[in-house]
């Protein structure tokens, strides 16, 4: 009995060892082997795991082009096709064999069925179309050919440029998707752009790679500063305060599209576009604004125009502005209204002072005017019209001093005062801070007498009075 017991104890103990073993021969059948990789086989030849060290991956399409490669220092290659990168030191992606993308990272997952790339760990992008961006994890999304960015850390773009030194763009945002077949960027959030001198704002923004276009969704705005060193961020600019920016020459926003152009740092926008000058103490409103990309060049706005300046507000259909002549010149139906600032609690010593503040409204085809400060003044000509207080004046062409107040016209002028009396002359001068008109060349002058105003004397004795309105005509 005893010797029974031992044989089945024996053979309980045989079993036991002969599943042991074959639980560590399948155990070890199932760990990846690593490969002779002196001649690395193809995904379609590899075994159902292997790991490759120092190994470039080729990925193709349907057409069996090639779209990714991928040169790892470790590949580990899984069952289902599918494959895990260790260490991306290149990864190119293609179309139509030209390179369009460059990636680096430390980790990537490529899933055969999906044909989607898990990016993750210090990712570097760079475009040949002078695009480079950094993150922490990146998406390509095969259905959408494009690469998915949830979380930017700092992105970079240069302008394609055929002469001179492009400056780049550095910009801020959250999410990028960037359509790499399409050389086209998306930024669904808030954006801020800088670009030496000018700094970009907007609530959400599409980028053309080839074109250098910033399409920007408002509320977006433009300020262009006098002093900015490149490589300022908006960020340095929150943590220093405004002591870094000393002077703002440009500043443009918008409710509407603002086109940011980086090639030649110009911007166009539309519409509820508001655009100052602070140096000049100039503001335009209107429906579109093209400016060049430096204050002396022209400035372009249409639509609803609208400009105030100290003491002046014009309006029109277009403005041309040159900015380094400080010179507007506004065309179609243009009008001026002239409204002195008076001062607190300012008193009118005589009658005739209420000219001092009174609006004048100047009307023409069109008007040149000069805003810097000290040198105001304008050139109408065409349909030209002035009033103040109950007077008003035609003539060709007149010229607006706003420094000395006076309105010269030349060319058929015709002026009627408050109470029906008219002049006309070759030249005249209208004084606004008074009640004083002073005419050259050929002069007529008509005036109405009252019933009161006529001589106590029979009619063939009568001879004209003096008008009571005509004390501030002087006739050469």
């Amino acid at each position: 009995m005893k010797q029974m017991r031992r044989i089945g104890w024996s053979a309980f103990v045989a079993a036991a060892l002969a599943a042991l073993l074959l639980y560590v021969w399948w155990a070890a059948r199932q760990e990846p082997q690593v490969a002779d990789m002196s001649s690395p086989p193809q995904l379609t030849t590899l075994a159902p795991a292997a790991v490759y060290y120092d190994y470039t991956e080729i990925i193709r399409d349907r057409s069996d082009r090639i779209v990714w490669k991928l040169h790892a220092r470790k590949l580990v290659l899984l069952k289902d096709g599918s494959c895990e990168v260790y260490g991306l030191e290149r990864g190119e992606y293609f179309q139509e064999e030209e390179v369009l993308a460059t990636i680096q990272a430390d980790y990537a997952r490529y899933n055969d069925r999906t044909k989607n790339i898990l990016v993750q760990g210090n990712i570097s992008i760079v475009s040949p179309r002078g695009l480079v961006f950094e993150t922490d994890e990146l998406r390509w999304l095969d259905r959408e050919q494009k690469l998915v960015c949830p979380a930017l850390k700092r992105a970079r773009y240069t302008p394609p440029q055929k002469e001179g030194t492009p400056i780049p763009v550095v910009f801020e945002t959250r999410r990028l998707y960037f359509f790499v077949n399409e050389s086209r960027l998306e930024c669904p959030d808030p954006v801020r752009l800088t670009q030496v001198p000018n700094l970009v704002t907007g609530r959400q923004a599409a980028v053309d790679l080839k074109s250098g276009v910033f399409t920007i969704a408002g509320p977006a705005g433009v300020t262009v500063l006098a002093r900015l060193e490149e490589g300022f961020e908006l960020a340095t600019r929150e943590q220093k305060g405004d002591e870094t920016v000393k002077k703002i020459e440009a500043r443009l926003e918008t409710g509407g599209v603002l086109e940011y152009r980086s090639k030649t740092k110009g911007f166009a926008a539309r519409p509820q576009v508001v655009f100052r000058l602070p140096e000049d103490d100039l503001t335009i409103f209107a429906d579109q604004v093209d400016y060049s990309g430096k204050p002396e060049e022209v400035i372009l706005a249409r639509g609803h125009l609208r400009i105030v300046a100290p003491e002046n507000e014009l309006t029109g259909k277009e403005v041309s502005i040159y900015g380094a002549e400080k010179r507007a010149e506004i065309s179609g139906s243009v009008r001026l209204i002239h409204t002195p600032r008076r001062k607190p609690r300012e008193a009118l010593e005589r009658e005739w002072e209420e000219y001092r503040y009174a609006p004048t409204t100047l009307t023409c085809d069109r008007l040149v005017y000069f805003y810097g400060e000290g040198q105001r003044r304008g050139q109408a000509t065409g349909n030209l019209r002035v009033e103040q207080k109950g007077r008003w004046a035609t003539a060709q062409e007149a010229i607006f001093d706003q420094e000395a107040r006076v309105v010269e016209l030349k060319g058929g002028v015709k002026v009627q005062g408050e109470e029906g009396e008219r002049l006309s002359a070759r030249v005249v001068r209208l004084f606004l801070e008074e009640e004083r008109v002073v005419a050259e060349g050929p002069v007529e002058l008509e005036f109405y007498l009252t019933e009161e105003e006529q001589p106590e004397s029979s009619p063939a004795q009568r001879t004209p009075a003096p008008p009571p309105r005509t004390v501030g005509v002087a006739v050469r």
